[in-house]
């Protein structure tokens, strides 16, 4: 089943029947119930009905009897902002119990007749005290926050605590199933956007790093236009032989690391390896002087790329 965190725009549509995925795991911590199925009815009305099976062990016609209590109540008024749920319990107006107890133990014919016969007090009974019981609630606040929503899934929150619901579509019209799945559509769509916008914005943050990153090798290295041969004729017919270098007989090779610009500018002219200073500075002097170079590529985009050219210099 897809699930997935709520997005800001995402419309939310909880009208309609929900089945509670293991209602143990909340309920039996929060009310100490046995609690065996819970069914949330969303109405347009704004109204929650809630139905649903506990299991109790009790004596009723006066026989110790393990049985499903069998309640549904319209129970409380919901308003839903944004992705926050908040329901107010109301008077009990609409509430039934019924028993089910055959499904469990092996009673002797006379037990299911005194059973049977304890039924309708035991029920009459159990509405009177549930009704009671309620009454200390009524006016009482619950606030959860749909944490993870799809038309046919939701996550609630309370309390730090977790409840998954699942859309019940068993006795829905073949039109209202139609309508849900048109839903589901139109969220796994919103789901491929947002996950498309994603993409799209992981790979602008891989673009801006590789424009930040000075790469030591990259797909397309950088290169003089025109290729080495035109490198080397640039240098040397824009060579000045330092003077104080000639006069002492100085000659050898520099060779100077730089950075190619995606622009195809050169940058941050370093000497790797020295020969004497007054070479040192020319051979810098000539890697600045050098036209644009065509920048390298890396994934089809230009990127800062380190190179190495080594500048000799040979007296006559």
């Amino acid at each position: 089943m897809i699930l997935a965190i709520i997005a800001s725009a995402q419309k939310i549509n909880i009208v309609g029947t929900w089945n509670e995925v293991d209602p143990n795991q909340y309920h039996n911590q929060l009310l100490n119930e046995s609690v065996v199925t819970r069914t949330w009815i969303f109405s347009a009305d704004g109204t929650k009905t809630l139905k649903g099976r506990m299991q109790l062990t009790y004596p009723i016609g006066g026989v110790s009897c393990m049985f499903d209590l069998v309640q549904s109540r319209t129970e409380e008024k919901w308003t839903l902002e944004g992705n926050t749920l908040t329901m107010v319990a109301i008077p009990l107006n609409k509430l039934t119990i019924d028993v089910d107890y055959q499904k469990y133990g092996n009673y002797t014919a006379a037990q299911k007749q005194k059973i049977k016969a304890g039924i309708p007090a035991f029920k009459q009974q159990a509405i009177k005290e549930t009704r009671q019981g309620w009454q200390s609630f009524v006016g009482h606040r619950s606030t959860y926050t749909i944490s993870s929503y799809n038309p046919k899934q939701m996550v609630l929150e309370i309390n730090g605590q977790e409840i998954v619901l699942v859309r019940d579509t068993s006795k829905m019209t073949p039109a209202q199933k139609a309508e849900i799945e048109k839903e589901m559509q139109e969220y796994i769509s919103q789901e491929k956007n947002v996950k498309d916008e994603e993409d799209a914005r992981q790979k602008l943050t891989q673009t801006v790093d590789a424009v930040n990153e000075v790469f030591d090798h990259c797909e397309q290295m950088p290169s003089f236009p025109g290729g080495d041969a035109e490198l080397m004729k640039f240098l040397y017919g824009h060579m000045k032989y330092p003077a104080v270098a000639e006069e002492n007989g100085i000659q050898g090779k520099v060779i100077v690391n730089f950075i190619v610009e995606r622009d195809g500018s050169i940058s941050n002219a370093q000497i790797k390896k020295s020969v004497d200073p007054s070479l040192d500075k020319e051979a810098i002097r000539l890697i600045k002087s050098m036209p644009r170079w065509i920048p390298g590529k890396q994934d089809g985009i230009e990127v800062r790329a380190k190179y190495t050219v080594p500048v000799s210099f040979r007296l006559q």
